[in-house]
């Protein structure tokens, strides 16, 4: 299981901690706290009778999820257009608006022909704002998941393969989407995070629940959460992760982390931990809690907090 393999390279790793005091006195305020899901709603879309569009627009989201944080110092993307949000939503929210303006995101073909004139119109940032790096990267990523609409029926024979479980779900979209199989290796012992198709799913979860039968899934406990650097930053300024002095020091600064780097690999590794430790601690409190319905809260948490917090590590790669 990955918990346990990121509980080893918490105890192997000289490069971060995870104090369980500190998890103690974090439970003990969230367990009186307000929980807030993450607005992943349009207003004006309804589930029951735009289906496909509902999930396709998931998915598509899914698909260019991936390095979002600016550069030190610089401004953060934000579309031509829209509201002043965090990139995450910000990118919701261009995508959304795409598909009103006739994007077929829910066709193989429309998917498989897109350009990347046509990705950088849509995702154009404000005057103020920085572009989006990686463009290349996403325009690649929105291809691939056009192929596996080919291949499997269009956006809701995608995911009936694994409507039935969360984490078969999972398993569908890294195995049909290979760049979504987010997984790192630590000294021989190989991490599946998985986090975009975590995330993804836990998106459809709440878009199409009824329709999903998400109450049948016996297993949304099964998820491990996601390590997104919101959540680890959150997680340090609670005193639940430490850094060793030369990491946090690099993070301070602004200097990036090599993907797959031991660095990289015991911040992603102690973020599962202590969610895990965190959901063990309130799961008594509430029942409903799952390590990834709170690595969202986290993140939210995280993104209201954005000045007060520690910067993020910052990492270029496809997974988060």
């Amino acid at each position: 299981m990955l918990v346990e393999a990121c509980r080893r390279v918490v105890a192997e790793s000289p490069l971060v901690e995870v104090r369980q005091e500190a998890v103690e006195r974090l439970a003990s305020r969230l367990a009186l706290a307000e929980w807030r899901e993450p607005p992943w709603r349009v207003p004006g879309w309804n589930a029951g009778d735009q289906l496909e569009k509902v999930v396709a627009w998931a998915l598509a989201f899914g698909a260019v999820n991936f390095a979002l944080l600016p550069e030190p110092g610089r401004p953060a993307w934000r579309p031509e257009a829209g509201a002043s949000l965090c990139p995450v939503l910000s990118l919701l929210r261009a995508l959304a608006a795409a598909i009103d303006r006739g994007w077929s995101l829910h066709e193989a073909a429309f998917l498989e022909g897109l350009t990347l004139d046509e990705l950088h119109a849509a995702l154009r940032p404000a005057p103020d704002a920085d572009p989006l790096p990686m463009m290349e990267a996403r325009l690649a990523a929105l291809h691939e998941l056009g192929r596996a609409y080919a291949g499997n029926g269009g956006p809701l024979g995608l995911i009936a393969r694994g409507r039935r479980s969360a984490w078969a779900l999972v398993q569908v979209l890294a195995a049909e989407l290979p760049r979504w199989d987010d997984a790192r290796t630590w000294r021989g012992l190989r991490l599946r995070f998985l986090g975009r198709a975590q995330v993804t799913v836990s998106m459809l979860a709440s878009l199409v629940r009824d329709e999903l039968e998400v109450e049948r899934w016996d297993d949304l406990d099964r998820l491990p959460g996601f390590s997104e650097p919101h959540v680890p930053r959150l997680l340090r300024a609670e005193g639940v992760l430490v850094l060793a002095p030369e990491l946090a020091g690099r993070i301070e600064a602004g200097a990036p982390l090599l993907p797959n780097g031991e660095e990289e690999v015991a911040i992603r590794a102690a973020t599962l931990d202590a969610v895990d430790r965190l959901v063990s601690r309130l799961r008594p409190l509430r029942p409903e809690l799952t390590p990834l319905r709170l690595s969202g809260w986290l993140w939210g948490e995280a993104v209201r907090r954005d000045e007060a917090l520690p910067p993020p590590h910052r990492t270029r790669c496809l997974d988060y």
